[in-house]
């Protein structure tokens, strides 16, 4: 198995406990990625990474997480993870 830079095995990784494994809740996750038009070659031996940024201009608690959310993503994207951005609410 391919070591990541964590210097983990994708078996020891918490993704793969998501995705890797053959039971029912692995089952569930990998249909609701697929659902959302993920392929399995997106997530399959890699970390999976994800950023949901609750920024607003109505809440000043969270006006920081817009520029946390920017800083984030170019590490996301130097780990092979495909982004996938969707509003949320806060």
């Amino acid at each position: 198995m391919a070591r990541q830079r964590t210097g983990k095995i994708y078996a020891q990784l918490r993704s793969y406990r998501w995705y890797g494994v053959n039971d029912l809740r692995a089952f569930g996750h990998r249909s609701r990625t697929k659902q959302i038009g993920f392929a399995r070659e997106d997530y399959e031996g890699k970390p999976v990474i994800g950023i949901v940024n609750t920024w607003s201009e109505m809440n000043p608690c969270h006006v920081h997480f817009r520029a946390r959310a920017a800083y984030g993503r170019p590490a996301a994207s130097r780990s092979r993870c495909r982004r996938c951005p969707w509003a949320s609410r806060s």
